[in-house]
């Protein structure tokens, strides 16, 4: 009896106090949850990327690059003076996975420029100045720079392997051809005859001239890979521009600028190649201490490389050809100059000698 008696109790106090008005703690702490999810779900509806906005940025892309432009391929051409065009020098990512020696880039990159790009990766904004003296987020993750920065590197691996793979079959072909001519020549040898001297200089005659044209088309090749080359060096320096990395201002044929993205690229292709090793937990708290070690330090400037430049080439200068030392006299004359009066290169000729004349006398 005198636990029902409880029961009924303890259910006459719950009716009553669901009846009393909430108390203000209760509204505090529901208003704040109100407020929480409300940010949460302005955060998240921040954050959803719809398709079409992906299909609009990338097809907007494309179009940038579809096609390389016209000042920078005249600014190509004036690099390149009368040589033949090569790939651009050095490239952004290497085939493989760069050995720093300090893994902060610090020795790459100098201190600032490492600092710099550490608290990118770590969505920390670079310039504390923009958010009032405090690190904000950045508009792009630092995993999806790397993302990026991979995906770059891939397609110059896709390019290096197609590149290979032309030059094998232009080869392949060169050399089914010369096998195919010298079984050629062979036949001719045998029923030369009497003119065998006549069929020997008529197959030099064929083989330089092979190998001329093999020279051609090889030469056709590398001046395509290396526009191609050129090609793709201008689209992962827009796609790059576009990530917000620093010293990316769109595409460029300036061999300092191009060198410095390298070292950017270098970095980087370090960075995403240590990630994907040791997981991305690990990777960022690596980053971490090297930003505070960085943070700490004296900066250094950026190391300045010792190469001469190779901004424009200018043709070598022409080579001085012998003068001949003729046997027989130059003109006929009077009085002939033989090889022994001639001018040296750069000086007069001597006045012709002209014999005496007769002196005549008047009487």
């Amino acid at each position: 009896v005198k636990v029902r008696e409880e029961r009924i109790q303890a259910e006459i106090d719950a009716m009553s106090g669901a009846d009393q008005p909430p108390s203000k703690k209760q509204k505090g702490m529901d208003m704040s949850s109100s407020s929480s999810s409300t940010s949460n779900a302005q955060r998240q509806q921040q954050q959803i990327i719809t398709a079409e906005a992906v299909d609009s940025v990338a097809s907007a892309l494309i179009e940038t690059t579809k096609n390389i432009s016209p000042a920078l391929n005249a600014e190509w051409l004036a690099r390149d003076g009368n040589a033949q065009p090569t790939r651009p020098d050095p490239p952004l990512f290497s085939p493989s996975p760069p050995k720093l020696g300090d893994p902060s880039g610090k020795d790459l990159l100098g201190t600032e420029l490492a600092l710099k790009l550490i608290r990118i990766l770590l969505n920390k904004s670079p310039s504390p100045s923009t958010s009032g003296g405090k690190d904000h987020l950045c508009e792009i993750t630092g995993g999806t720079i790397l993302d990026i920065v991979n995906g770059c590197w891939m397609m110059t691996a896709l390019k290096e392997k197609e590149a290979t793979k032309s030059q094998s079959a232009l080869d392949k072909k060169l050399t089914g051809e010369y096998e195919k001519m010298e079984s050629e020549f062979d036949s001719r040898l045998s029923v030369a005859g009497g003119a065998l001297s006549v069929v020997e200089q008529m197959n030099a005659n064929d083989k330089s001239h092979f190998m001329a044209m093999c020279n051609q088309q090889r030469q056709q090749l590398l001046s395509l890979v290396s526009s191609e080359f050129r090609h793709l060096l201008a689209i992962q320096q827009e796609i790059l521009t576009k990530a917000g990395l620093p010293f990316f201002n769109g595409p460029t044929v300036d061999a300092s600028s191009i060198r410095i993205q390298a070292n950017i690229c270098t970095f980087l292709h370090s960075a995403f190649y240590l990630r994907n090793r040791i997981g991305e937990k690990a990777h960022e708290s690596m980053l971490s201490a090297q930003e505070c070690r960085l943070a700490s330090q004296e900066p250094v400037p950026m190391p300045i490389p010792k190469t001469k430049s190779t901004m424009y080439h200018l043709p070598p200068p022409p080579v001085p050809v012998p003068m001949p030392i003729p046997t027989q006299p130059i003109y006929a004359g009077q009085q002939p100059i033989y090889a022994s009066q001639q001018p040296m290169p750069g000086q007069f000729p001597p006045p012709p000698q002209y014999p005496p004349q007769n002196q005549y006398q008047y009487r």
